[in-house]
C-alpha cells in the first residue's frame, strides 16, 4: 500500500496544484503536511506557494470535484476551488511525488474510488475526492500525473463498483485506455506491471499466469497477522539459501509473489504507469525521480522511463549448449537456451526436434522472464510430456519469441 502516492512530471515554472476533500483547514505548514506533500526528483521536500487561506486546498463537493481547481490567477468556472500551488523551480524540471493523507491514519485507506454522487468530509479515514493538476501559466496541462499502485475502497456490498478509466503507458512505448468497468473490490490495492504474479519472492522467476488467494482468505485472524508481520505485504524475507522465510504457522495456503510496485523497475520487473488521462505528448523519453523507503528497499533518487518510441520486441543470437558445453546436440542432462532480447519481457521458447529426427521427443514450450540484453534459460532435458531423453543427445531445433507490450492487472482484495 501506499500513502496515496501520485507522479507528476512538471517543468521549470511550471505550478503542481494539489487537492482534496481531507485537507486540513489551515494555513500552517503543519496543515498542510498534515493533508498533503509534494517531494523533488531529489527527495526534498517543496514548499508552497504562499499566501493561502484555510479553504485552499479543500474540494468540498461532488460538484467542486467534477469543476475541478481555479487556474493560478484565480479564474475558473462555477463550483471549482482554489487548490493549494507549488512552484518548480529552476533547473527543477523532472518527476515530482505527491503524497495524500487522510485526516487519521488509524485504517487509512488511502483515495477512494471518486465516483460516489457524494463527497463526505467526514470519513476521516478515507480520501473522497482528489486532485493534481499541472499548469503552464494559467492553463492545465493534460497528462502529466500517473500513479504505480492505487489503493481503492468502494461501496462493494451495496451495489457500488469501481468505474475508473486510465492509460496506462507501458515501458516499451504502448498505451492500454483501462475501463475497470464496476468492478466490486471492496478494499483493494491495483498496479499494472509486465508479469503478474511470479514464482519467486519481489516479481522473481517465472510469470504464473494466473491468479493467486491472497493471505486474508483461508487463514485465520492469527496467521494473517503473522504473515504480514513477517513480509512487506506480498514477499517474503529470504533465507540464506534463496527461499522464502515463511513461518511454519502462517496459513502459507494463500500467498502470492509479485514485484514491488513501489520500487523502481528491476531487470526484468517493469511497473507500467497508471495516467489519468491520455499520456501528455511532451513527455520526456526519461526524467529523474525519487522513491520513498519501503520495508526491502531504501529511498533513491533515479531516473524513470515515461514516453518510449514503440518498440519492437526482437530476440537475436539464439542458441542452445548443452550442460557439458557442447553444441545443439544436447544430452539427457539438458542444457541452456541462451540469447538476446531487445527489451525485458516475457520470451517463450518451444523445443523440438531437429528435421529428419525420427525418435520420440514430444516437443517442449518453456515460459519465462527475460531481461533486456543476454540472457541464459535453463532447460532441465525432459520433453512436453515430462519424459527424460532416450538416447545420450538429441539434434534440436529451439524458437525463442519475446512478447512485446505485456501487461498484466495484479488486483489484491483485503
Amino acid at each position: 500500500m501506499t500513502r496515496g502516492t501520485h507522479y507528476v512530471y512538471a517543468k521549470a515554472g511550471e505550478k503542481i496544484a494539489v487537492a482534496t476533500n481531507q485537507k486540513v483547514s489551515g494555513t500552517s505548514q503543519a496543515d498542510l503536511d498534515a493533508s498533503f506533500k509534494v517531494f523533488t526528483p531529489t527527495g526534498a521536500q517543496l514548499g508552497h506557494d504562499t499566501p493561502i487561506q484555510n479553504a485552499h486546498g479543500i474540494i468540498s463537493s461532488r460538484n467542486a470535484e467534477i469543476a475541478g481547481p481555479k487556474a493560478p490567477n484565480g479564474s475558473g468556472g462555477t463550483n471549482t476551488y482554489t487548490p493549494v500551488f507549488y512552484t518548480v523551480p529552476s533547473g527543477g524540471d523532472g518527476i515530482y511525488r505527491v503524497e495524500l493523507y487522510a485526516k487519521t491514519t488509524t485504517g487509512n485507506l488511502g483515495p477512494s474510488t471518486g465516483s460516489m454522487a457524494t463527497v463526505n468530509n467526514n470519513a476521516a479515514t478515507r480520501i473522497d475526492a482528489w486532485d493534481i493538476t499541472v499548469f503552464d501559466g494559467d492553463t492545465p496541462k493534460s497528462g502529466r500525473v500517473y500513479a504505480n499502485v492505487l489503493n481503492l475502497a468502494t461501496s462493494a456490498l451495496t451495489g457500488n463498483g469501481f468505474y475508473g478509466i486510465f492509460y496506462v503507458q507501458t515501458r516499451d512505448g504502448y498505451t492500454y485506455k483501462v475501463n475497470n468497468n464496476g468492478m466490486a473490490g471492496g478494499y483493494f490495492s491495483f498496479f499494472v506491471n509486465n508479469n503478474g504474479f511470479t514464482t519467486a519472492p519481489f516479481g522473481g522467476g517465472d510469470p504464473t499466469y494466473k491468479s493467486s488467494m491472497s493471505p486474508y482468505v483461508g487463514n485465520t485472524a492469527a496467521e494473517q497477522a503473522i504473515a504480514l508481520a513477517a513480509s512487506d505485504g506480498n514477499n517474503w524475507p529470504l533465507n540464506p539459501d534463496g527461499t522464502p522465510a515463511i513461518p511454519a504457522n502462517t496459513g502459507t495456503k494463500s500467498w502470492f509473489y509479485s514485484k514491488d510496485a513501489r520500487t523502481e523497475d528491476s531487470p526484468t520487473g517493469i511497473t507500467h504507469k497508471m495516467f489519468y488521462s491520455m499520456p501528455a505528448a511532451d513527455l520526456p523519453t526519461t526524467a529523474n525521480v525519487h522513491y520513498s523507503a519501503t520495508a526491502d528497499a531504501p529511498a533513491i533518487a533515479t531516473s524513470t522511463w515515461l514516453k518510449i518510441e514503440p518498440l519492437q520486441p526482437e530476440v537475436s543470437v539464439v542458441e542452445i549448449t548443452g550442460i557439458e558445453g557442447s553444441g545443439s546436440s544436447i544430452s539427457r542432462k539438458g542444457g541452456l537456451i541462451n540469447f538476446n532480447a531487445s527489451e525485458a519481457g516475457t520470451v517463450e521458447i518451444v523445443i523440438r526436434t531437429s528435421d529428419g529426427f525420427t525418435g520420440t521427443f514430444v516437443e517442449r514450450t518453456i515460459v519465462a522472464a527475460a531481461q533486456q540484453g543476454a540472457n541464459s534459460i535453463e532447460w532441465d532435458g525432459l520433453d512436453g510430456n515430462g519424459n527424460v531423453l532416450e538416447s545420450d543427445e538429441y539434434p534440436l531445433d529451439v524458437a525463442v519469441t519475446l512478447h512485446g507490450a505485456e501487461v498484466h492487472f495484479p488486483y489484491i482484495r483485503y
